[in-house]
């Protein structure tokens, strides 16, 4: 794999040419995301009204869905043909994140037109800011006169998440005070700030680990236009959790002894980065002796324990994820499951609970069979840390949007060349998921929420990646060579 990795390098080859063509593909890309969304949707002209959306601004019409094809898609068509000069030719790596950075400037100044994600991080961070209570186990309901409640959902759920997340958004909180569109704002510069560490990290890792592609890593991810609107555009959290995921892997090169924290704290912002646990467990067990594992591993549960601590309130300090595990159901296989039972007359929650069984279990038993196929190598690491993923979103992710194609498109960004194959899955799916908005705000809408309508979206979203990761072995022809 090495030889084949040098090979490459070899093949490609600095270009004034190339790099002009990027060039000139970042600035149409800014184009479109000013002229789309800057200057029509300012956070600035905009942010006294609380709970807007695209498809409420444009009257859930067809001009609105073309508008967010043009704002989102059009990019898209010009990521991948960069993407294509970033994997022929040499590209300057401060082009590639210059361009990175004025996208999410750009789009930072948009109001959150996707998701209101932003505001209910403000309002929880706001129970421990401003009202000193605990809110792993505390609602914002509970302060019915704070003046956040107007701007979000879930007033009665305390957060999915973990700890180390309401500690990262009392920063913003605690600096807009009052103002929701300034903590608004704080929110989306500090998954900003997380995604621009990630595109360094990606570039470090792949470089170190495969010389001369980190380059075309982390164009991947910094110039996705999926990844570059859920984070500043919406402001979501996920790559925050990424950053700590991608640090974790950075770790395994530098300071091995480290990584299981770095992941812990990735887990500690978002639990779904726990899954990969056992797989860096396997990872450091090939390669260090026990005393080295015992070590690793009493440092993470440290780490953990010390930020756990000052909101430990027991189980009830993971009520939040329980419950949106038990209780949501939304453009996945499991919702048409439960669906399809409702149809045949069978008992909601009893469908619910067979659904759940079924699709647990079939990505159970996936994730064994990547555990015990575990290469131990860098590239086996990822690439099963990126099938894991892939898995877990399209099976056991019952409550499924757009944005989760952050946990992804990181790991995509670090496949080796070699896995065309799943650096498809991984393009295609963050491809089809931006096309979920226009079923949830728009479709939906029009139609109702129905059977119909939920395997109309899963089947767009979900069938792209999941047919190219089960096409015939061999592709006929990479789209990018």
């Amino acid at each position: 794999m090495a030889e084949a990795t040098i090979a490459a390098e070899q093949g490609r080859r600095p270009s004034r040419g190339g790099a002009l063509f990027v060039a000139v593909l970042g600035l149409a890309t800014l184009a479109v995301y000013t002229l789309a969304l800057t200057l029509p949707f300012s956070i600035v002209e905009l942010g006294d009204k609380p709970l807007l959306s695209l498809a409420g601004l444009t009257g859930r019409t067809a001009k609105g869905i073309f508008h967010y094809l043009l704002a989102l898609g059009l990019p898209f068509l010009f990521y991948l043909e960069g993407l294509v000069a970033c994997l022929r030719w040499r590209v300057p790596l401060s082009l590639v994140i210059g361009f990175s950075l004025l996208f999410g400037l750009a789009l930072m100044l948009v109001y959150p037109l996707t998701a209101v994600d932003v505001f209910v991080y403000g309002a929880q961070a706001r129970v421990l800011t401003h009202h000193g209570a605990n809110p792993q186990v505390v609602a914002p309901a509970a302060f019915p006169d704070d003046p956040f409640l107007g701007w979000m959902a879930f007033k009665e759920a305390t957060p999915p998440y973990g700890p180390l997340w309401t500690y990262l958004a009392a920063i913003p909180t605690l600096i807009g005070g009052e103002e929701p569109m300034r903590v608004a704002l704080g929110m989306k510069a500090l998954s900003l700030a997380s995604l621009m560490g990630s595109v360094l990290l990606v570039y470090a890792i792949a470089q170190r680990f495969r010389p001369g592609t980190g380059t075309a890593a982390a164009y991947l991810l910094g110039w996705n236009p999926l990844v570059l609107w859920s984070t500043a555009g919406d402001g979501h959290n996920d790559m925050v959790m990424a950053f700590f995921v991608l640090l974790a892997f950075f770790l395994l090169q530098r300071e091995p002894s480290m990584a299981l924290s770095a992941l812990i704290l990735a887990g500690l912002v978002k639990y779904a980065a726990l899954l990969l646990a056992p797989l860096f467990l396997l990872f450091l067990w090939r390669r260090h002796n026990l005393a080295f594992m015992i070590a690793s591993v009493a440092l993470a549960v440290g780490v953990g324990a010390i930020v756990l601590a000052p909101l430990w309130e027991g189980l009830a300090t993971f009520g939040g994820l329980l419950g949106h595990l038990g209780n949501r159901a939304s453009m996945s296989l499991g919702s048409i499951f439960i669906l399809a039972g409702q149809k045949l007359g069978l008992s909601g929650n009893v469908v619910a609970l067979a659904g759940r069984d079924l699709l647990y279990g079939a990505f159970l038993g996936l994730y064994i069979f990547f555990l015990v196929s575990f290469r131990g190598t860098m590239d086996g690491l990822v690439r099963s840390a990126f099938l894991v993923t892939f898995s877990f979103l399209v099976l056991a992710t019952f409550w499924f949007r757009f944005w989760y194609l952050l946990w992804l498109v990181p790991l995509t960004a670090l496949l080796p060349l070699e896995e065309k194959r799943l650096r498809t899955v991984g393009l295609a799916f963050s491809g089809s998921a931006i096309l979920l908005y226009l079923f949830t705000d728009y479709v939906w809408v029009w139609t109702g929420l129905g059977l119909v309508g939920q395997m109309a979206a899963v089947l767009t979203v979900f069938l792209p990646p999941v047919l190219v990761w089960l096409y015939p072995r061999r592709l006929p022809r990479p789209f990018w060579k």
